[in-house]
């Protein structure tokens, strides 16, 4: 999706937004601990087959993610 290509069905008909798909204006909340501070979201949407990724591009909450308990590694 981050290179304009749809890995499902090919179509070059990417769009991208910012909390496009849950409408949330001030983000979203990564859940590391007590206290989870919101985090934009960017969403990459298919209009050929409606496949969408989201990516957190925020470090901060992504090395907290590292850390957290809430989290396990796969």
């Amino acid at each position: 999706m981050l290179n304009g290509r749809c890995p499902r069905c090919g179509s070059n008909e990417i769009y991208r937004s910012t909390n496009g798909i849950t409408g949330k204006e001030k983000g979203v909340f990564v859940k590391t601990g007590f206290m989870n501070p919101a985090t934009n979201k960017v969403t990459y949407l298919c209009t050929g087959c409606g496949y969408w990724e989201d990516y957190l591009p925020n470090r901060e909450v992504l090395d907290k993610v590292k850390t957290s308990k809430r989290w396990e590694k796969v």
